[in-house]
């Protein structure tokens, strides 16, 4: 793979960006991954499909995440095929948060990071505090679940052309979570912001009336990719319902 430099790979997701806006980005889409495996539940609000979509946008045009270099003064912007919601003079993507099934059992599943760490090795009790066996038995929290769904308002086009790159979601995929099987668009009604007063991601609190939201709770959340940067955190309406 041909190393770019930085200011090519700005142009080219430029250029991305400005292709999404011109097929059109007012579908409004039902997206369900059907899963092989529990799902990792990392934070409330996990695996946003915006930030799943832009990792399957440099997957798409070639761009390795290590050439973006770091986050400072700011991350480059890496566009997603999904409409923008202006609330409060800031911006979000017309996305939902991640839902499960209404049957889904909630669970800890341990990871053995070596199979032979409970023995002991040299005629010494193994050190699971540090050096090779460190950290061996490892709790996840997960949900059993047929399948996770989200609302969007984007392009039909470019999701099916995309979701077929992401192929597991959550903590700890490589020990066997968060692995899907298909993915699945169909139409919907429902609005994936917010939904007769009922938040369905997290939504900025700034220069916005929350009196008439419902089922939310206040919390300090990022709003969009990459979730890591504080640069976009600020205080949200947050949906009530688990991820």
């Amino acid at each position: 793979m041909i190393r770019r430099s930085l200011a090519e790979i700005r142009y080219t997701l430029l250029q991305a960006w400005e292709q999404m806006q011109s097929d059109g980005i007012d579908d409004l889409m039902l997206v369900r991954a059907w899963l092989y495996s529990p799902v990792a539940i990392d934070v409330i609000g996990g695996n946003p499909l915006d930030d799943l979509l832009c990792v399957a946008v440099l997957r798409h045009f070639q761009i390795p995440i290590d050439d973006l270099g770091d986050m400072h003064p700011e991350p480059v912007f890496i566009p997603a095929p999904l409409a923008r919601v202006s609330i409060g003079g800031t911006w979000i993507y017309a996305t939902s948060w991640r839902r499960c099934h209404p049957v889904a059992m909630e669970m800890v599943r341990r990871k053995r990071k070596h199979f032979f760490a409970s023995r002991f090795v040299g005629g010494q009790q193994v050190d699971t505090k540090s050096g090779r066996f460190r950290s061996y038995d490892l709790a996840s929290a997960c949900v059993t679940t047929p399948y996770v769904e989200w609302t969007v308002r984007g392009s039909r086009a470019w999701l099916e052309r995309l979701l077929p790159l992401v192929g597991s979601i959550g903590k700890d995929r490589n020990s066997g979570l968060g692995s899907i099987a298909s993915w699945e668009i169909a139409s919907t009604t429902r609005d994936p912001v917010l939904e007769e007063g009922v938040p369905q991601r997290g939504i900025p609190c700034s220069g916005v009336d929350t009196a008439g939201y419902r089922d939310c709770v206040l919390a300090e959340r990022t709003i969009r990719p990459p979730y890591v940067w504080p640069g976009t955190r600020m205080l949200c309406a947050l949906p009530a319902f688990p991820s």
